[in-house]
Parts: structure tokens; sequence; C-alpha cells
């Protein structure tokens, strides 16, 4: 049980620096001048590059 405690605890702790990564991006997307369409534009590439790994690395696993 303490295992998976540490487990959950370390995820968090990841989570956590990259939602603070992904808010200074953005910030400084924001300072730049990037519109809001934009900014969405972006997370949609950033999401289907996140998905295409993924799927690379559970057909790896198979």
């Amino acid at each position: 049980m303490a295992q998976t405690a540490r487990t959950v605890a370390a995820n968090n702790i990841v989570n956590s620096g990259a939602m603070v990564a992904a808010t200074v991006l953005l910030a400084g997307l924001v300072h730049v001048g990037v519109s809001v369409a934009e900014t969405l534009l972006i997370v949609a590439v950033a999401s289907i590059g996140a998905a295409y790994i993924s799927w690379l690395l559970h057909k790896a696993c198979d």
C-alpha cells in the first residue's frame, strides 16, 4: 500500500511540473501575440502528437 501511495505522489509531482511548464509556455505565447485560436490549434496538434507517440509505445509493447 505504501508503494502505491508513493507512486501516486510521484505522478502528482510530475503532473504539477507539466502544468507549470504549460502555463509558462502559454504565458510566453500570449506575450508574443499568439491568439486564442492559434493557441488551441497548437494544443490540438500537440495532442495528436502525444496520441501518436502513445500508440507507438503501445505497439512496441505487443
